[in-house]
């Protein structure tokens, strides 16, 4: 098998219903044992399970293509958007890109929803908007979700905090002071460029301490899923050596 029908056979399994992704798997990568592309066998082996979360956006990915081309344009708007807003001090295409992205996560989270069915508990939903937003800024995650190839949920970037600090336009001054009170009001300025940069350090470290909790809790939630994916590989691995066993007696016999 080719290295691109390889891929489009790996993007096909993250399209499958959740409960049949590791018999899938297994089985695809059985079918590449026996056509002798170990190699193949053991990329697709090593495939892992996506967690409820990641599997639910894939499905947006795979079922909703055009709002998930749109999120991932607004993601891009948003980024270049922020980028400008830091040296122009404007923030009008900064707002315009951050109301498209919050309607097209709105939309792909009520989508996803209808996918999850009982499934769809507050936290789950929760994290789906949160994976949403982070894949729609970060380069990995843009790719992921554009391919449906999520294996577990992602953090929040911290681009909205980061947002919320950059200056707005410029107000209109009135009539300039005397310039006795210039100084006061130049120590002003610089307190208050101080206490911006503060918080956007604050925001920046407490954004990157949320990462770290939603990390450990997305290896807590998905323990249990791959010792199950460990179970499975491992009772397949006994069928085939059954099988292998199988042959070698009948051919014995004979």
């Amino acid at each position: 098998m080719s290295e691109h029908d390889l891929d489009s056979a790996g993007d096909g399994l993250y399209a499958l219903p959740l409960e049949e992704f590791v018999g899938a798997r297994n089985e695809l990568a059985k079918q590449l044992r026996k056509e002798g592309d170990k190699e193949g066998a053991a990329e697709v082996a090593a495939l892992r399970k996506p967690t409820l979360v990641a599997w639910a956006v894939n499905q947006l990915a795979h079922t909703r293509r055009r709002e998930v081309d749109l999120l991932l344009d607004a993601g891009k708007r948003l980024v270049d958007a922020q980028q400008a807003s830091l040296s122009k001090g404007s923030r009008t295409e900064l707002d315009a890109a951050r109301a498209a992205q919050r309607q097209s996560i709105g939309a792909l989270t009520e989508a996803a929803a209808e996918i999850l069915g009982t499934r769809a508990s507050p936290s789950t939903m929760g994290r789906i908007a949160e994976t949403l937003r982070a894949a729609a800024t970060g380069a990995e995650g843009r790719e992921l979700l554009a391919r449906g190839r999520l294996v577990e949920e992602l953090s929040d970037t911290g681009w909205d905090i980061v947002a919320a600090l950059t200056p707005g336009p410029a107000r209109e001054r009135g009539p300039r002071r005397p310039a006795a009170r210039s100084a006061g009001t130049t120590k002003r300025a610089a307190d208050d460029a101080q206490r911006a940069t503060q918080l956007e350090e604050l925001a920046r470290a407490r954004a990157a301490a949320e990462k770290r909790v939603a990390a450990a809790q997305r290896k807590e939630d998905t323990a249990a899923e791959r010792l199950a994916d460990a179970q499975a590989a491992r009772r397949a691995a006994e069928d085939e050596l059954a099988e292998v066993r199988r042959e070698i007696s009948r051919l014995e016999r004979n």
